[in-house]
């Protein structure tokens, strides 16, 4: 398939493949995009991505997990395992949270 620095033009440094993942108020009838994935689920598809990311020779990062506060965000980062977080190359919060929250790892 075609690259997009080739086809396109640019190039993506890092892929993102979860939004707020926790949260738990996305329903299907909702305006707002998000879907809820537990700790465990965020791993195997962070892993996974990862894996098909490094057979398609592709250098971009994997960004996870994007959650909606930096409390969320600890708390997810610490329920991943150290092969987990290998794979991840940058972490992503939204900062609904303010001037609130620890934003240290």
């Amino acid at each position: 398939f075609p690259l997009p620095k080739e086809h396109w033009g640019f190039e993506f440094t890092s892929v993102e493949p979860l939004n707020e993942p926790i949260a738990d108020w996305w329903k299907p009838e909702g305006t707002q995009e998000g879907c809820h994935f537990d700790h465990s689920t965020q791993a195997m598809i962070l892993n996974r991505l990862r894996s098909e990311m490094d057979k398609l020779d592709l250098d971009a990062v994997v960004s996870g997990s994007d959650e909606n506060t930096y409390d969320e965000g600890r708390a997810t980062w610490a329920s991943f395992d150290e092969t987990t977080k290998s794979n991840i190359g940058k972490v992503n919060v939204h900062g609904y949270q303010g001037a609130e929250g620890r934003r240290d790892l």
